[in-house]
């Protein structure tokens, strides 16, 4: 399975079990989404060198901060490492 597939599996169970205040509803699909904070990760680029095929990097950094103070990250890096 890809990253991004697994993330989007992820994200639909901690979109709806974070503990955190719920970001708004995006006009964006949510695989666009993390396909651009993949694509930031990987390349290490700046926020604003990301990518035009991807949405706004406005829009994909407020989501990145959601994700990562809900604990997104470390659980799908734990997914990943009892996998090996």
């Amino acid at each position: 399975m890809c990253i991004v597939a697994e993330c989007l599996e992820m994200a639909s169970g901690f979109c709806k079990t974070a503990q955190i205040k719920p970001v708004q509803k995006s006009k964006w699909d949510m695989e666009q989404l993390i396909g651009g904070m993949i694509w930031i990760l990987r390349t290490g680029a700046q926020w604003r060198s990301l990518s035009k095929e991807f949405p706004p990097q406005s829009t994909v950094h407020r989501r990145f901060q959601y994700f990562n103070k809900g604990g997104f990250f470390e659980e799908v890096l734990r997914k990943w490492l009892t996998s090996f």
